[in-house]
């Protein structure tokens, strides 16, 4: 993994992460080796906000964003980094540690991770097949609805829900 002029350990990376105040992107390129090192990332950001909380009484005050999601928490998927991150995400938001969870495709998502999500942003296009189902059962019949007409304006939009969504 390279990160700024040269290698680092995902200790270090983490390690910044957490007390450079940085901004820190990790493109992994798909490997052998990839799901290796994301779990290690999940399992180092998990034991230290959990150190850090439990021994200095401090948030993480961090957000893990993990796009194209579906290649890493599918559905049916019972993989070391799946159950890591799903574990993640049930634990560390006591501890300070925000998650963002990115896919194109809710079905293609782990339903427990959905579950964990408390607010769900939604783009189009998912109006048909089993996303559609998957966002019937976030929304309701009454919201799909709403959504279906925005969808039906060929604009570009987000329709959100849950906790942090403040209409006003």
């Amino acid at each position: 993994m390279v990160h700024g002029d040269g290698k680092k350990s995902v200790t270090e990376v983490v390690r910044q992460a957490f007390h450079g105040g940085q901004i820190i992107a990790i493109d992994i390129k798909a490997g052998e080796d990839t799901a290796a090192i994301l779990t290690e990332v999940v399992e180092r950001i998990r034991a230290t906000a959990k150190h850090q909380w439990k021994q200095q009484n401090r948030l993480a005050n961090m957000a893990v964003y993990i796009d194209e999601a579906h290649r890493w928490i599918a559905e049916g998927d019972d993989s070391q980094l799946a159950s890591s991150i799903k574990t993640g995400l049930r634990e560390t938001r006591a501890y300070g540690v925000a998650w963002c969870i990115v896919s194109q495709s809710m079905a293609a998502l782990s339903k427990d991770v959905l579950k964990e999500c408390r607010t769900k942003y939604f783009g189009r296009s998912l109006g048909i097949g089993a996303d559609r189902r998957h966002l019937e059962d976030c929304l309701g019949r009454d919201a799909l609805q709403q959504y279906e007409m925005l969808s039906s304006t060929g604009r570009y939009f987000f329709m959100a829900v849950g906790d942090d969504v403040n209409i006003g």
